[in-house]
Order: C-alpha cells, then sequence, then structure tokens
C-alpha cells in the first residue's frame, strides 16, 4: 500500500518553478560555518596586510628624497648667504649712493615688525617684503633718526616718489642687477603721499618735543633744541 501511495505522488508534475529548483547548483555544506567562516576572513585579512619589505622600501625611497631635499635646502642657503655677503661688501668697500624707493611709512612698519617680533621679521626676510636691500633694511632698524616735522616726510615721500618714476622709464643707471630685479616686482604699485597713517606723520622730533615730560627728560630736550 504504501508502494501505491508512493507511486502516485511521483506521477503528481512538478510546477514550473518547482521545477527549476531541481536543476540549480547546490552549495557545499560547512560542518562548523561559524568557525569556518572567521578563518576564511582571517585569511583575507592576512592577505591584504602590507609586508615588512613594502614598508622598508616605502622608508628608504622617503629618505633618499629627504636627502636631496636638504642638499636643495643647503644649496639655496648658500646661495642667499653668498647675495647678502655681496651686498655688506660692495656697502663696505665700493660705497655708491643708494636710492631710496620706500616710503616714511615703510620704514616705520619695517622697523615695527622687527621690534615686535624679530624672529619672525629678520633683516633677510624684510628686504624680500620691502622694496630694498639687506643693507638698506639693517641701516634703517640701526637708525633713530627722526624728521623734524611733517613737512620733512612730505618731502622725503615726494623724493621716493621720483625715485620710482625714474625707475619705471629706465633712467636710473648703475643699478644692481639683482636689486633691479627685486624692485621690478614693487614697480606697479600705486603711490600716494597723502595716504600716510596719522600715526607715522606724528612719528617726529617736533611732535616728541611736545609731549608731557619729566625732570629727566626735560635736560635731554634741552641738550636736543641746543643741537638742532
Amino acid at each position: 500500500m504504501f508502494r501505491t501511495i508512493r507511486s502516485c505522488f511521483l506521477r503528481i508534475p512538478l510546477s514550473p518553478a518547482v521545477e527549476q529548483c531541481r536543476y540549480l547548483p547546490r552549495m557545499s555544506r560547512l560542518n562548523d560555518p561559524g568557525i569556518s567562516g572567521r578563518v576564511q576572513m582571517l585569511r583575507e585579512e592576512k592577505s591584504k596586510m602590507i609586508e615588512p619589505e613594502d614598508v622598508e622600501e616605502d622608508i628608504e625611497s622617503d629618505f633618499m628624497n629627504a636627502g636631496d631635499m636638504y642638499q636643495q635646502y643647503k644649496q639655496e642657503e648658500s646661495r642667499h648667504r653668498e647675495k647678502v655677503a655681496y651686498w655688506i661688501t660692495r656697502e663696505k668697500y665700493f660705497k655708491q649712493k643708494q636710492l631710496n624707493f620706500l616710503t616714511w611709512s615703510e620704514k616705520e612698519q619695517i622697523r615695527f615688525l622687527h621690534r615686535e617680533s624679530p624672529a619672525d621679521w629678520p633683516a633677510e626676510k624684510l628686504a624680500e617684503s620691502f622694496p630694498a636691500d639687506v643693507v638698506t633694511i639693517q641701516k634703517i632698524l640701526k637708525s633713530t633718526w627722526l624728521p623734524a616735522n611733517e613737512k620733512r616726510i612730505l618731502k622725503h615721500d615726494e623724493r621716493v616718489q621720483r625715485n620710482w618714476e625714474a625707475f619705471r622709464r629706465g633712467k636710473i643707471r648703475d643699478l644692481d642687477e639683482e636689486l633691479k630685479e627685486h624692485l621690478q616686482k614693487f614697480a606697479h604699485r600705486k603711490f600716494d603721499p597723502t595716504a600716510t597713517p596719522k600715526i607715522h606723520r606724528e612719528n617726529t622730533r617736533e611732535t616728541a618735543l611736545k609731549l608731557p615730560v619729566g625732570e629727566f627728560a626735560k635736560i635731554i630736550t634741552r641738550q636736543t633744541l641746543n643741537t638742532s
């Protein structure tokens, strides 16, 4: 009887969907899917790990590049020192009349930057940021001279403006080629003496003598008046 019932079931036609499932590839069973899965993940992670030899090669490559960069830095530093030494030697033994291309306001800015942060603004960096060479910057930093009054500042800036006009027209001769190339970076800036900040115009000898003074400062004031 069991065989008869079984044979009846086998004769029942299957649906198309079920019939297709009969021919699908079967997945291999895992005896322990949890452990096997973890082992497979560890194997994949191990294959993705960076080998020590690769790390050593990268470090050696970076080290060699660092050596080249250091040599380039030392060469640039040496050239810069030679340039500064040339400027100082030229100024000391072959004195030339150096034209002024700095306004009074710019000179005050140079003194202020160096006074507030001498490490960040040495003479070399100031020379790169302003139309002047290192020797001129050093003179400005050492100078304690003050113009007698506001008119002297205006005359100073007018003379600077004439120097710039002559430079743009190519009328200035016997100018150092490196300095000429450096000044060319500032040649197209606008020049307006009336735009000089008031704080710089007030920094004159005339204004300093009007300040309240004590007994010790009075002696210095009298000496200044006698020598002026």
